[in-house]
């Protein structure tokens, strides 16, 4: 059979709009599906049958389950679905690690029940649209392969969090200020409420212009506000920060590397061929400073022991179960930027001790974390052996 799987965004009008009248006459971008022509033109081939990609309905009465139709279903109108139940707005909150964030709040003795249930909710907001300025955004941008727009918010945050990520704040320095925020919510007086969390001007511009630096940030009026949210969210974003920038680098090393071996295989002169291979391990050098960076911030052994405290929620468990995986992928990353970068030993070392690591965890038979870590190790394994044949 052949099974046809149509993109939503291609399958809309404006799409055709754009294609047929925009780009008329332009260079010629492919951007509509006609989904009735692309389905004749598989049928003509007689190599099979056609059909559209689905499964059954799971109940009498219910449509067939197809890939376009769930996103058509999860997405809003404006984004070119038909749900009216919010579930993006629901998806970018899951984005957020949430219970590790509440937990840094409550650490603060910040929570629903004191200073109160809008207040909180407020809180929350703030560190929710960081983390989507600052985590989720860059990680879109670095997929699309716009690698100096992704470092400037992530260069941004981390220059943040090293100044002013609210370490020193006192516990009484937070009771001043939570009996200021009850006090205001209390009253009900809008104003003195606005007056709380608008005082900020730093926190604000910081998140609602994550691409503005700012030319002189003594001018700008900060409170406690920026100090207890940086510390609430600080920590889960420091690591991410460190995360994506990573990365980059990597990304950035693979591309160089790319280009040094087209040219030292072309007719280049000697001279343009040595300088685009120290290029290539130059980056590689950066990409495994940063690994070594983010190591520091993501220690695996340490995340899985997290992961398995009994005293957990379930939330946080999940939380850094992600991160244990993250950090499993991440010493494959590392391992392979050391090799480029010359440092073959201490490449061949990490994924031995990688595979140790996570043998360890699997004979620990604790559920959660080691669960899903199989296939780190296994393709450690193989590295490790093609790296040893490539020896001999």
């Amino acid at each position: 059979e052949i099974l046809l799987c149509c993109p939503l965004s291609g399958l809309s009008g404006r799409m055709r709009f754009l294609e047929d009248d925009v780009f008329f006459g332009l260079d010629r971008i492919n951007l509509a599906v006609r989904a009735a022509q692309t389905f004749k033109q598989f049928d003509d081939l007689k190599a099979g049958t056609v059909r559209i990609w689905d499964f059954p309905a799971a109940k009498p009465g219910l449509l067939p389950q197809a890939p376009t139709r769930v996103l058509r279903m999860f997405l809003p109108a404006e984004e070119g679905g038909i749900d009216t139940n919010h579930r993006l707005d629901a998806f970018k909150v899951q984005l957020l690690p949430a219970w590790a964030v509440e937990l840094a709040f409550a650490e603060q003795k910040l929570s629903r029940a004191d200073p109160g249930k809008d207040a909180f909710e407020r809180l929350e907001n703030i560190a929710f649209n960081l983390w989507i300025n600052y985590a989720v955004v860059p990680a879109q941008q670095l997929v699309r392969g716009r690698l100096d727009d992704c470092s400037k918010r992530l260069v941004r945050m981390q220059k943040v969090l090293y100044e002013d990520g609210g370490k020193n704040l006192s516990d009484s320095a937070v009771a001043k200020w939570r009996e200021q925020v009850r006090g205001a919510f209390l009253s009900r007086d809008e104003a003195k409420i606005v007056e709380v969390f608008a005082e900020d001007e730093w926190l604000a511009m910081v998140v609602s212009a994550p691409d503005e630096e700012l030319t002189n940030p003594k001018s700008v009026r900060k409170s406690m506000l920026s100090a207890i949210v940086l510390r609430a969210v600080g920590e889960a974003l420091a690591a991410r920060c460190n995360y994506l920038l990573a990365l980059r680098w990597q990304e950035m090393a693979e591309r160089a590397q790319v280009q040094a071996s087209q040219l030292a295989a072309g007719s280049a002169p000697d001279q343009e061929k040595a300088k685009a291979k120290e290029s290539a391990r130059a980056a590689w050098q950066s990409a495994a400073t940063c690994w070594d960076v983010y190591a520091d911030s993501n220690k695996l052994l340490q995340q899985h022991q997290n992961a398995n405290r009994k005293d957990l929620p379930l939330g946080l468990k999940e939380y850094y179960e992600g991160l244990v995986r993250q950090a499993a992928a991440a010493r494959l990353l590392h391992a392979r930027a050391l090799r480029q970068a010359g440092r073959a030993d201490a490449a061949v070392a990490m994924l031995k001790k990688l595979v140790a690591d996570l043998g360890a965890i699997e004979q620990n038979g604790a559920p959660g974390a080691a669960h899903g870590l199989f296939w780190h190790r296994y393709a450690a394994s193989l590295q490790l052996a093609a790296w040893e044949k490539a020896r001999m």
